[in-house]
Formats: structure tokens, sequence, C-alpha cells
């Protein structure tokens, strides 16, 4: 099977079971808008984008920040009804709908964001797509992989 077809079968099969917070344009076609999580499925974007079948993403910006943290090698668990909020806190997790995030990799999150905001220029205008370049040039020196 082409590529291009699996990828479609693999996004079509994603939202008969989930969704995610966003904004998809393909080519030529209406937005579609979906809202939820996307823990796991961010090279799912990235194949559709690599494969010319997405011409734009409007993304939350917690879809960004779990997105990078996932390319930068830390893991999301799922989350189960049965967990009590309180007792995921103590033991250093967050919670967002059905995923569990650990609040470490917030943190060392944030101290990457630390290190790009004080590198800025401070002549240069800072905005979310020139934020979210930078982030995607730290993510490519710093960690192996597609994310």
């Amino acid at each position: 099977m082409h590529i291009t077809k699996m990828l479609r079968a693999a996004w079509r099969a994603l939202f008969a079971r989930a969704s995610f917070q966003g904004v998809i344009v393909g080519r030529g076609e209406v937005p579609s808008f979906f809202e939820g999580t996307v823990a796991k499925m961010g090279l799912v974007i990235c194949d559709m984008i690599d494969n010319g079948m997405v011409d734009a993403i409007i993304s939350t910006g917690a879809l960004m920040a779990h997105g990078f943290i996932e390319s930068a090698g830390k893991a999301h668990f799922k989350y189960r009804p049965d967990m009590k909020d309180e007792e995921l806190y103590e033991k250093g997790y967050d919670r967002v709908y059905d995923t569990l995030e650990l609040e470490r990799n917030l943190d060392e999150a944030e101290e990457v964001l630390d290190k790009i905001f004080w590198a800025w220029d401070t002549k240069e205008e800072m905005c979310s797509y020139k934020l979210n370049w930078k982030l995607g040039e730290y993510l490519h020196k710093n960690f192996a992989g597609r994310g």
C-alpha cells in the first residue's frame, strides 16, 4: 500500500477513536475541527505534513507543549478512571483529560524555554512561529529521532 494511503487509513482510524485540540486544513478541503488529546500521535501529524496531506495546522499551546515534551524523549501515560487525581499529584503526575504527564517533564521543558528566551536577540520580534522554529532547532540539535 502506498504511504499516503496508509497514512490516510491510520488517520481515519485515529479519528474513529479519538480527537485532538486543533484545526487541520487539507488540500482544497474545508477545515476539520477536533478536540481532546493527541498523545502519541505527533508523528502521524508529521507524516501528514511531510506527505502533503495537510496545508496548515492551528493548534493549542497545550498540544505544542506536550508534543515538544514527547519529541524530547519523555513519556505520557494513559489515565485509568480508577486513579485519584490527588494521589497522582502526590506522586508527581499531572492529568490532562485521559493522559498523565510527569511534572518533572514540564519542569525540564520550562528549562529549555528559559535557555531559548535568554538567548533570544532582544531586537528580534518574537512570535509563535519563530518560537516553535527555535524549539524545533533545539530538538534537532539535542535529540535523535523524527520528533
